[in-house]
This record gives C-alpha cells, structure tokens and sequence, in this order.
C-alpha cells in the first residue's frame, strides 16, 4: 500500500471528487490539449467491488480491471492507492474506520497511458467487534490453560455440550480446566464472553483423548455468509486455515474469510496450529455451513433467492450421503437475471452442478435469465446427472447463450449441451426454455435432456441451435434435439411441446436432428408430442435421418394426442409422417 501525497495534492484530489469524480484525479496519465480524451483511452470501472468485516478488519476487494496497474482507494475522508486488488482498510492509516455507522468505499483503476476509469462506490455497514476466541496455552498434568483479549475474564465452557459454571451466573470465571474427572473422549468448547459494544468470541472447540491425553482442535463450527464471501472468527493458536472446497482440493489460508464468486463452494475450514504437540490440528471431517434458509424438507424447503444460492446445491447433494441419504427438498423463490452475475470462469456466468442430485428442485414458476456459458469441450447442463427419485419441475430459461467451443479441432466429438441435465434417471416436468442460442463445434445439442432414462414430461422448447463447422467434416456427424439427444430403455419423453425451433448445421454436418427426440433407443416411448415450426439446414448428403419428433426410432413413437405442425429440410417441407429412404418424417424420420 503506497500513501498518497499530502498537501495541495489532497485538496485538489478532494475537490475532483466533489466536482468531476475520481477519474479527473490521482496521478494524470496523459493531457490533451483540446477536446475530451478518446473513450477508448479510458479504464474500465472496477467491478465486483464488496467489503466484508472479519476479526482482522475490514477488507475490501474488487475484480482486476485490464491493463490497469493500481487502483485509488477512497474512505471517511483517506486516499490510498495500492497495486492489489484487496485491500484492508482497519489497517491502512490513511483510513479512520467509526467503531458503528455506514462508510462510503470508493475505488478507481488507473495507468499510465490511460485516462482513470469512473469510480465505483458502495456502502458498508460497520459491524460490532468480535472478541478472539481463546487460545490454548498450556496442558500441563491433564490442566488446561488458556488466554483471551485483553480484560476478558468470563467465559462459557461446555464439556460435551454440557455448560460447566464455576459461579451461580452459570458462567466460567477462571482461564484453566482441570480434565481429570474426564475418562472418555470429550469434546470442549471455550467462548469468551464479550463486554458492551463488543460481541463473544468464535468457539475454541477441541477433542480431549482420555487415552492419549491428547487435544485436538475441531473444524471451525460458526460461519457468515456476506457477498458470496464465507469467513469464520479468528481460532486462537490457528497460524492458518485449510479450506477444502466440494471436490476436496485444499487452499491453506491466513485470512479468517474466503472469498468463493469465482470459487468451488467451501466444505469445511480446518484451523491449522502453531504448536502441534500442544494441540494438533484440525482433521477434515464434516462441518454444517448454512449456505441456504430453510430445513430441506417438503414442507420447509431450502429457499434459493440468488444465483449464489442456487450453487449451494451441490453443497447439499455432497453431504446427503453423511445424512443417511435423507431427500432434500429446494424451491426457487425469486426470478434471477444472470446478467447481474459476474463471469465465473471464463466469460460464463454460471457453474454446472457436479454432485449427483438425488433432491426435488421446484423451480416456482420463476425464470432464470440471461445464462450465459462459453466453454470448451465436454458438457455444459444445470445437472451432470440426475438420479432415480431426483425431480426438477416448473422453471423457466429465458434467453440462455450456450456456446461450447471445439477443443480439438481434429476430435470434437465430446462436445454436449443440454439445459437441465447431462444424464438423467429422475423427471424433469414443466420445465420452459424460450429464446435458446445454443451452438456447438461438434457433438450434440439438445433443449432439457442430453441422455435420459428417466422421465421428461410437459417442457417447452424454443430457440435456435446450431453446429458450427470444423475440420472434422466429412468424418463426423453430429446430432441435435428440441428436448433429449438420446432416449434409452426405460426412458420417456411425452407431453412436450415445441414452439418455433431452428436446427442450423454447417456443410452437411448434421447427421440425426428432430423437433423433440434425435435418437430413441430400443426401450424408449416417445408419445403425445407437439411441435408448431421445426426447421432444420445444413443436413449430411446421405446416410442421416431427420423427424418432426423423433430422427431415428427404434423404440415406440407414437402421435397420440400430440399436434404435428410444419416441418422442413433444407427448405422443403416434408409432409408424411414417417420417413422413407430419404429418412424425413413429420413424426419419425427413421425406423430402426
């Protein structure tokens, strides 16, 4: 952190802000002699810019802005610039944090070549200070000691989640135990109890092995979620903390927060100790972390409001198989637009949800719009996989971009987009997707389901998907679908309905394309299917099939009380319902 200059260079940076905005102040890369700076010249504004209070202060942190080289950092009446994009701003001097209250954050990107970016601001609410939990000192002879803040006396000590007193306010007032009256392996946990304008201490919780006369620490128990942030009290004695995230990677940190908008969600946080013989560390085991309102139950679901939220799935779905593989019950609360959401990896602004769903996600009638992903090879759905029992119901997808960029230019074919599942074994039902622009570089494209042997029912389907070319032509053909690429034994897709769908290949590399089911497997039953207007170019030569409902059939499709409107290949309408060597129908195009 470098401090700004004094003086005159205050006042003046002071008055740009008061008249113009941040970005006519703090360092002038360049001057232009007449007319207003080329825009292009200009920064970005900073984005993503947030605060959150933790025991070590108040950090605030934004995304980097390209090409900039440091940032100006503007509260209660300081200026700093650093060159992070982190920032804490209790231990800067050039900042006078109130103890209550709300401060103005401001931040502006800045480089030499370049005019400053605008200033974006925010406010933040001051919290009370939290007092350290306690840290152990001593174990000497099966005794205890420990040591808290400065004038800190009082303390709430539970054996087994049992309260230990030693004063008839039901309060411990003295900073050591004596654990010989303790013969099995117990758990401990010390508060401390905090004076007026202050708030208790973390736990400091532990294991005591009766055998081994041993104390190790225990996960951290109490977490906050602020801004997609998670953070924990300060655990005395911890030097760092391991954080293992849902896959099970592990980041070590100082910090008592972790910032996770950009991140794997965090599984549990793992003090580690500065004095292993005198209290080992913390074993990775699980932790509780209530990323969502609500008890998971049909009655009392889980209560997703934001795209944050809807990430903790996969939080839930994890540890389903350590809850005795109890159901969990989710609803969508709100409509969520993802333009509001920075990209997350890449310029996507949204993770596919990789734990197996075993869960009922009742989306509510609400709308998710705006999703944006751009990858390269492999799948891109809500879901990878959902399982038998698992049900996703009554959500709507409104103007979704899905673009899967070919990876290898000469083996493209793991390419696959779907919008609510890779594979699935559940029922997706009532499920709308409006305004698709979905495009691959080889492999499949579909509306709901990728592979299902499950139960697809009552969706809605329109949009535009396309095959873009690649070198590969002339080798591979590559299939696309209204609502499932590939119905297999066992599985059914019935009741759907597709409004005005487009099909667009490139040079012929569409091999198997159809309004609701590309390919459906000896096994599978297709029935009771609508569509209004399918329409399907850049089709293989020879040796492809292409249906108004299902492409290549060797299972049961049937019309039933579906409704089959127009159909046309390569600008020509086909107009029996199934196909003949040509292999067009209006219902199947193929029978196998």
């Amino acid at each position: 952190m470098k401090r700004s200059k004094i003086g005159i260079i205050v006042a003046i940076v002071m008055l740009c802000l008061a008249s113009v905005g941040l970005s006519a102040c703090a360092k002038e890369p360049r001057r232009f002699t007449t007319g207003d700076p080329p825009e292009h010249d200009r920064l970005p504004s900073v984005t993503a810019l947030k605060a959150i209070g933790t025991s070590d202060g108040v950090i605030a942190s934004w995304n980097a802005v390209s090409g900039a080289t440091e940032y100006v950092v503007i509260c209660c009446g300081g200026t700093a610039v650093t060159a992070q994009t982190t920032v804490n701003l209790s231990k800067c001097t050039e900042f006078v944090l109130p103890d209550d209250g709300e401060i103005t954050i401001t931040v502006a990107a800045r480089a030499e070549g370049y005019i400053d970016s605008l200033p974006t601001s925010i406010k933040y609410v001051m919290e009370v200070k939290q007092l350290r939990s306690p840290e152990i000192i001593a174990f000497n002879n099966g005794v205890i000691e420990w040591k808290a803040d400065s004038g800190v006396s009082t303390f709430i000590l539970k054996i087994n989640n049992e309260f230990v007193s030693d004063a008839s306010d039901y309060y411990y007032h003295t900073n050591k135990y004596d654990t010989k009256n303790l013969t099995v392996d117990s758990r401990i946990d010390i508060v401390a109890v905090a004076g007026s304008g202050e708030r208790d201490s973390a736990p400091t919780s532990f294991m005591y092995s009766a055998a081994k006369k041993r104390l190790t620490v225990l996960p951290v128990s109490e977490y906050e979620i602020a801004d997609e942030t998670l953070k924990w009290g300060a655990i005395g004695g911890a030097v760092a903390y391991r954080v293992v995230d849902l896959d099970f990677n592990v980041i070590t940190v100082e910090d008592t927060y972790f910032d996770m908008s950009r991140k794997n969600l965090v599984y549990g946080v793992y003090p580690v100790m500065n004095d292993d013989a005198l209290m080992g560390s913390a074993e990775i085991t699980p932790t509780s972390i209530g990323y969502l309102s609500g008890g998971g139950t049909a009655q009392d679901p889980y209560l997703i409001k934001t795209p944050f939220d809807l990430r903790a799935i996969d939080y839930y779905e994890l540890r389903r198989s350590e809850t005795n593989g109890v159901r969990r019950y989710y609803r969508i609360e709100n409509d969520m637009d993802y333009n509001a959401v920075n990209a997350l990896e890449s310029d996507s602004n949204i993770y596919t949800l990789r734990k197996p769903f075993n869960g009922t996600l009742d989306g509510n009638g609400k709308k998710l719009s705006n999703i944006r992903v751009n990858y390269d090879g492999g799948f891109w759905a809500l879901f990878e996989f959902l399982e038998r029992g698992a049900v996703v119901t009554n959500i709507t997808f409104d103007g979704a971009e899905i673009y899967n960029r070919v990876q290898d230019d000469e083996h493209p074919l793991n390419a696959s987009i779907a919008t609510v599942a890779y594979m699935n074994y559940g029922t997706v039902s009532g499920v709308t997707v409006v305004g698709a622009q979905y495009t691959a570089m080889g492999g499949e494209v579909c509306g709901i389901v990728a592979h299902n042997y499950g139960t697809v029912s009552g969706c809605s389907v329109s949009g535009t998907f396309a095959q873009a070319g690649t070198s590969a032509l002339g080798v591979a053909g590559y299939e696309m679908a209204g609502v499932v690429l590939e119905n297999l034994n066992g599985g059914t897709v019935e009741d759907n309905t597709v409004g005005s769908l487009t099909l667009r290949g490139t040079g012929g590399n569409i091999r198997s394309a159809a309004g609701v089911v590309s390919i459906n497997r000896e096994g599978g039953i297709v029935r009771n299917n609508s569509y209004t207007s399918v329409v399907i170019t850049g089709m293989a030569a020879s040796g492809s099939e292409y249906g108004g409902v299902t492409a290549y059939c060797a299972g049961t499709t049937t019309k039933g009380t579906g409704k089959l409107g127009t159909f046309t290949v390569g600008g020509v309408a086909v107009t029996v319902e199934t196909g003949g060597a040509d292999g067009r129908g209006k219902l199947v195009g193929k029978r196998g």
